[in-house]
């Protein structure tokens, strides 16, 4: 494959990746709706990593750096995406016995607050309370 042709393939599934993302604010607003503080904070972790990394490889590719060499990461980050919305696609199901916790970031409960503010804005969004709230 030429590698005129192989940069462009890379460039568009850099662009079906960020076009993905918004599924996983969209599971963070879900699983926080239902009072599945801990999933929200993962899913929207998870959308930050990648976000980082997209823009990585997009400065990358940006700078010339053969496509060869952005592929692997790619792929790396390809999987994470799936994988972390296979995994928010379960918010339906129940929760462990034991729930997991968290230690976030600043930047990722602060994300969580905005989220919360969406959620609770919404109509019918009763479910995010003051108590659950308190653990953010």
């Amino acid at each position: 494959m030429k590698p005129d042709r192989l940069a462009g393939g890379v460039e568009g599934r850099l662009a079906a990746m960020r076009r993905k993302l918004p599924e996983l604010w969209d599971s963070a607003a879900s699983a926080l709706a239902k009072g599945q503080d801990q999933l929200a904070g993962l899913a929207i972790r998870r959308r930050r990593v990648l976000m980082s990394e997209l823009e990585s490889l997009s400065l990358l590719l940006a700078t010339g750096a053969p496509p060869a060499r952005v592929v692997p990461r790619l792929e790396a980050a390809d999987r994470l995406l799936e994988a972390s919305l296979c995994e928010a696609s379960r918010i339906d199901q129940a929760l462990p016995k034991e729930p997991v916790v968290l230690e976030l970031d600043p930047a990722v409960q602060s994300d969580l607050r905005l989220l919360r503010e969406d959620v609770r804005n919404q109509p019918g969004a009763g479910a995010v309370t003051e108590h659950q709230e308190g653990g953010a």
